[in-house]
Order: structure tokens, then sequence, then C-alpha cells
């Protein structure tokens, strides 16, 4: 039903414009959309990224300092950060299993989780609920406005998710300077790559998220200079700003094209 939709979407619209690159190969594999109405906008995303919020020199030290408290955040712990919403689907399942293994080698290591829940759309299996609310090791927030306060505290952001189409949240973490370990799948493989700006493991694969995560801990100094290269990257390709003026020019070209349909032909 779903590709149904999308496809009487797209032969519904004059043009398709994808926010990743990956996105785009997708649609055209699918044959969801003829090639020729597709065009992503600039490099991707939906709205680029805000780069004075995303900001390490521009965090208040007093809020920075609250957060701090209310997860009785430690220098001497390491900090694993997921930022979404709290479904199978976001990958959670694996995250907190990978975790619960890795914490019994490594006693320092935290799981930070902030999202909702969302029991009646995509549930997270009874066990993955239970560790997430009653394990010491694991802070879950519910809801915060201070996103990028979690993302200035944390040591890595892990973005296990099954499917997106450009996820936000991983510009944010690159932003921040976070180094990220994320999965292989549509928009993350845009924004992230294999060893030269982070980490990518296969998707629902455990054993795979736990090597990445393994290598990761054994080398920050090397995941620091990837999350500086991943930063220089973002701040270049996807400033909100930028995104803005390339999506202006998107829309004045289609009103030239259509306001040059409208002319009589004499003055075509």
């Amino acid at each position: 039903m779903l590709r149904a939709i999308e496809k009487t979407t797209y032969a519904a619209a004059t043009d398709v414009w994808p926010n990743s690159h990956s996105l785009e190969s997708f649609i055209i594999k699918n044959n969801f959309a003829p090639a020729s109405k597709i065009k992503v906008i600039g490099a991707g995303s939906s709205n680029g990224v805000n780069t004075e919020r995303f900001n390490r020199a521009n965090i208040n030290e007093q809020i920075l300092s609250d957060i701090k408290r209310s997860v009785q955040y430690s220098k001497e712990n390491v900090y694993l950060l997921f930022i979404g919403r709290f479904v199978k689907d976001k990958g959670l399942t694996e995250l907190v299993n990978v975790f619960t293994e890795l914490q019994k080698e490594r006693p320092a290591l935290r799981l930070i989780l902030a999202g909702d829940y969302e029991p009646h759309l995509d549930p997270l299996p009874a066990d993955t609920h239970d560790r997430i609310d009653n394990s010491i090791n694991i802070t879950h927030i519910s809801w915060t406005d201070h996103v990028e306060y979690y993302m200035a505290i944390s040591d890595y952001f892990v973005f296990p998710s099954y499917r997106e189409g450009f996820p936000n949240v991983l510009l944010e973490a690159a932003a921040m300077e976070l180094p990220i370990i994320c999965s292989r799948i549509t928009g993350n493989v845009d924004i992230v790559t294999h060893n030269e700006t982070g980490l990518i493991f296969e998707s629902e694969n455990e054993a795979d998220l736990k090597e990445k995560l393994v290598i990761a801990l054994d080398n920050p100094g090397n995941m620091a200079g990837m999350a500086q290269k991943l930063h220089r990257a973002v701040i270049t390709l996807y400033k909100r700003e930028n995104f803005w003026e390339n999506m202006r020019s998107e829309y004045n070209a289609l009103l030239a094209r259509q306001k040059l349909r409208r002319l009589p032909d004499d003055k075509q």
C-alpha cells in the first residue's frame, strides 16, 4: 500500500526532491519515479543543521552543569548516546544488548538514551524495555529541549536505525564534534564515510555493532580525528542558511519555468 501511495504521489508531482542521494538511488531502483523528475537539493537533508545551536562554543555552562548533575556525570566514565524514537526500527534492542555485554567488560561504560516510548506503533520487546528502565548503567531521558548538551557530555553517538531518509540527528552530532558509529542504511551513508568520518556497521547485526564499538572505544584519538573531519564537512555542506538559499533557488527556478509556460507563444 505504501509503495502504491509513493508511486501515485510521485506521478502527480512535476518535481521530486529526495533529501539524500541514497534515497534518490532507492527511488530510481524501485521505479517509483523517472530519473528526469528527481533532484537532490544541495548536498541533501530536509532543512540543514542549525550551526549556531549545535556548536560547542555556544554551550551555556550553567545548563551543562545541570545536565551533568542530572545524569550523575563522572569524567571517569565513557558515555554512549542515542537520540530518537524508542521503537524497534531504531535498533534499540541491538544497542541495549551490545551495551549490556560490553559494560560487563568495561565497568566505566554508560549509555544515555534520549527519546519517548511509542508502544502503539512499533513497540520494543519487553526485555529491552525492562533493561532500559532498570539498569543502573542506562540513563533514559524521555524528553529534552537540550539535545546539544547531552551531545556535549557524551563520548560517542551510536545510531543503529534500520531505515532513514536523511537523519538530522547525525548532522547535529557531527556539528557537535561527536564521534559517530551508525548503521549502513539510506541516509546514514550519505553523511558518514566508514573509516574516514566515522564507523559504519551492518544494520541489525549485533556482532558487527559490538566490533565497531570496541574499535571506537579502543581508539578514541582516531575517532576524534574522524569526528573533526566530519564536523568540517557538515559545516560546509549542511549549514541551514546554505540549505535555505539552495531551496530558494530551486523554487525560483520552478516559478520561472511556470511563468514561461504561461506566456503567449509569441512571447516565449
